[in-house]
């Protein structure tokens, strides 16, 4: 294994130097955990030679669909690492300061190509020796005493989840750990947020949750309705997460939530370009050792006035939620 492509590149966010070794001494001494990391963002190709960025548009031309060609743009980086030509991805992981990012794992039936062939693609990474795939807080500890980049895996069902509780129980014995319930639309487990109605939890959705509870699965809301996000929570006997998603009084956004969706799970919003919110425990997944790391303990007041009084507050420790090569400035 040869070290980093390049030294990790310099930001000027307008702080002092002592701020700068404050964020440098924080991102050394952390677990910073990025609960729905998108790879390395679209920005990193520009940091490839002519040659590979070359490479890369051949490569794409050739995808027979969108969604392949998408899935290709994304594993590339990890696959020039695995073949040992670039190492750039792991560089700009570095300069993060992440411990633990998220990779995916689809809940389906196995009769989906497409699924499958994404799940093969993703596997072909777990053994790169930069990387480790986590299923518990002792081993996303493990790799930051290690010095390695942890991945644990959530699902956005993009593809509604089957109405069979045996797939739910295939993901988890593949490594799943935080299933997102919906996505934007409705489906036979509840209602994404921009449909035009919302009529919470189906039956069928009760059962999701209860089973996630179960077997040890996160349950997350980020893309469900309103209704749908309040079910969850009173049919949850664990915290759930709403883990790409924001506080709805700061800003207007479909997928943004209520003071009361906010403080049902004894959570917080969080102060990064999502504003996202974190739940205060999860055993049996991540467990409350990783949480207790994450998050504050909840305080009186709405969600809203708790994250206002944070931000005047001035500076504390804190979770870190990443942006590649960005997230200095999250936690000044």
């Amino acid at each position: 294994m040869t070290s980093p492509d390049t030294a990790p590149a310099s930001f000027d966010f307008g702080l002092s130097e002592q701020q700068e070794e404050r964020a440098r001494r924080l991102h050394r001494e952390s677990i910073v955990v990025d609960l729905l990391s998108q790879h390395a963002g679209s920005n990193i190709f520009e940091d490839y030679t002519p040659s590979l960025q070359a490479e890369l548009q051949s490569f794409l031309a050739a995808a027979g669909s969108p969604m392949e060609a998408f899935l290709r743009a994304v594993y590339w980086p990890y696959e020039l690492s695995k073949e040992g030509r670039s190492h750039l991805i792991w560089d700009w992981f570095q300069q993060s300061g992440l411990t633990c990012g998220t990779y995916g794992i689809g809940v389906h039936d196995g009769t989906d190509a497409l699924e499958k062939e994404w799940q093969a693609t993703t596997q072909r990474y777990a053994d790169l020796p930069w990387l480790r795939f986590v299923t518990t807080a002792a081993e996303i500890r493990a790799a930051k005493r290690d010095g390695l980049i942890a991945f644990y895996a959530h699902c956005q069902p993009t593809t509604p989840i089957p109405r069979d509780l045996n797939c739910i129980d295939s993901a988890y014995s593949r490594g799943l750990r935080s299933l997102m319930l919906t996505y934007n639309s409705m489906d036979h487990v509840g209602v994404g947020c921009t449909e035009r109605v919302d009529a919470g939890l189906s039956n069928y959705g009760v059962e999701v949750v209860r089973h996630c509870n179960a077997v040890g699965m996160i349950v997350d809301v980020s893309h469900c309705g309103p209704l749908t996000t309040m079910d969850a929570c009173r049919h949850s006997s664990r915290p759930v997460t709403a883990n790409h998603t924001g506080a709805g009084n700061f800003f207007s956004h479909a997928r943004n939530k209520s003071d009361e969706a906010c403080d049902c799970g004894y959570g917080r919003i969080d102060r990064d370009r999502r504003r996202a919110r974190v739940s205060d425990g999860c055993d049996g997944a991540l467990d409350r050792g990783l949480m207790a790391l994450l998050l504050q303990p909840h305080q009186g007041g709405s969600a809203s006035e708790r994250h206002a009084a944070r931000v005047s507050h001035g500076p504390r420790v804190r979770p870190v939620l990443c942006d590649a090569r960005r997230t200095r400035r999250a936690i000044i």
